[in-house]
Parts: C-alpha cells; structure tokens; sequence
C-alpha cells in the first residue's frame, strides 16, 4: 500500500544520512534503538492494513480436516478394486478435490453417512461451504450417525466462514455444554474468540 511505501523510503532515507554516524558505540546503540522501533511499526502496519477478513482469519484458526479415521490407507496399494479406499488416499494426501469427486461416485452408487461426513469437510475445506452445512445438517439428524457429534462442530465453522456468527454460537453452546462432545473445549474457546471479534 501508498502508506507501506512511503515508510520504507523514510526507512530507507534515514538510513543513508545516518550511515556516517555509525562508527561509534553511542552512534550504533542508537542506531539499534532506531531499528528496533523501525520493525515494530512495521509489523503494526502489517496487522493494520491486513486484508484477511477476520471470519476467515477465525476459521483458519480453528478448522481442521477430519481426520481419516474409516479407513487404514496403504500408501502404494492398489485402490482401482476399492472406491472409497482412493478416496481416503488423496484424501490424507491433502488433494481434497479429487477425494470429493471420488466421495461422490462412491456415494452416487451407495449411500454411507460416514463417508458423508468425510465429503462434507472436503467441501468445508474447499470453500464450498453451504453445500458442507448442509450436510453436516442431514448427519445431525441421525442420533446413530458415528460422526453426529463432530458434524456440529464443522457446521459451527462453516457458519463462520459465512460471519453467521449468531447461528455458530448456537451451535457452539450445545457443543460445549456436551462432556461427551470431542470438540467442547475447543466449543468454549471459539466462543470467547467470537466474542472478542465482535468487541472489535
């Protein structure tokens, strides 16, 4: 930006007058004090002039992809005989959109609410986010689903990443007050980081 720039040619510019005066220890401390002061409005300047919307700065803080706990991948195996087993490969390879388009053919020939959730967080990860909620929406409402109590969590960030920060907290609050819940700490956190966003 103009104000970044301008910064750096004063920077620059005191640095060339005072480079005479460097030779002694006083002239050097000063020097370092200078310098010091220098970086540290900088990097103010950076956390100013971020232009990284603060929902998405709180969801990268906070969502994780799943981890694959479906399925052991053999890395080098052949999966042409196994779908769902090349999902999960490209799937902890981090190629997430190539393990959704797999997630998908398996799904359009079965239906599998655990494999559901893994598509789910491959669109969450994606930026496909209404798709993702609303599929974490259909696994909440199966009370056997294996994966019932962690899909509140991601439609949680996925409101996030929307700024539905309302509908999050909602969410949140049952989460955290649910001891058998995996993510009700990390339930609490989020909130207390929400309502700092919002005193912002």
């Amino acid at each position: 930006s103009k104000g970044r720039d301008d910064l750096k040619a004063e920077m620059n510019k005191w640095e060339k007058n005072n480079r005479r005066f460097s030779s002694s220890p006083k002239s050097r401390r000063r020097m370092l004090m200078w310098g010091a002061f220098a970086a540290a409005l900088i990097a103010l300047l950076f956390l100013l002039f971020d232009p990284t919307p603060s929902n998405e700065k709180l969801f990268a803080q906070h969502f994780q992809p799943y981890e694959n706990v479906m399925m052991v991948v053999l890395r080098g195996t052949d999966t042409a005989t196994n779908p769902a087993s090349k999902a999960f490969v490209l799937y902890e390879s981090e190629e997430y959109a190539s393990a959704l388009a797999v997630f998908e053919a398996v799904l359009d020939t079965s239906q599998h609410i655990d494999l559901e959730f893994y598509r789910a967080n491959c669109l969450l990860q994606l930026g496909q986010t209404e798709q993702a909620i609303s599929v974490f929406q259909q696994i909440r409402k199966d009370s056997s689903a294996r994966f019932n109590p962690h899909a509140a969590w991601y439609e949680a960030l996925g409101y996030i990443q929307l700024s539905q920060f309302a509908k999050a907290k909602a969410i949140l609050q049952q989460v955290s007050t649910d001891n058998k819940n995996p993510f009700h700490e990390q339930a609490v956190n989020l909130m207390k980081d929400i309502d700092e966003l919002k005193e912002k």
